[in-house]
């Protein structure tokens, strides 16, 4: 996301990049979670003291939701961008490599299995915290899947 041979860095990442100051933010919030231990980034914003509020209950929300939003969530733009700069570079010869990369983030947005009782990634995530953002009722959720 960083490097690459098309685009990089991609413009999603590098605002998540200037944010923390760190390539491994994502990451280190999961672990500094698991761990029970501080979590400071180099321009001390996000930043989360897991040592100090360590009751399990926020622990176990930090690792699920650090998980989706900022690992998941990073992967499934970082395969969009991918595919945006595949079709930019205008190459003949490789015209599966944007469809696949658009693909895999579609699947990382949606998971394996989009069903009211699962209850993970992104799909879910939305439809669940659109009342949050006041859209229920301007977008009505499809009767079926």
């Amino acid at each position: 996301m960083w490097e690459c041979s098309n685009g990089c860095p991609y413009a999603e990442y590098s605002s998540f990049y200037d944010y923390y100051g760190t390539h491994t933010y994502a990451d280190e919030w999961v672990k500094g979670a698991i761990d029970g231990i501080n979590v400071a980034y180099p321009r001390g914003r996000g930043s989360a003291d897991f040592s100090r509020f360590n009751d399990d209950a926020t622990r176990v929300e930090a690792i699920k939701k650090g998980t989706v939003y900022l690992n998941i969530w990073m992967y499934v733009v970082r395969e969009f961008e991918d595919a945006v700069g595949d079709c930019e570079d205008s190459c003949i010869n490789c015209n599966d490599d944007p469809v696949h990369a658009w693909d895999e983030g579609v699947a990382f947005y949606t998971g394996s299995l989009v069903r009211p009782q699962v209850r993970a990634f992104f799909h879910h995530l939305a439809t669940t915290r659109r009342h949050t953002c006041r859209l229920a009722s301007s977008y009505p959720l499809p009767t079926t899947v």
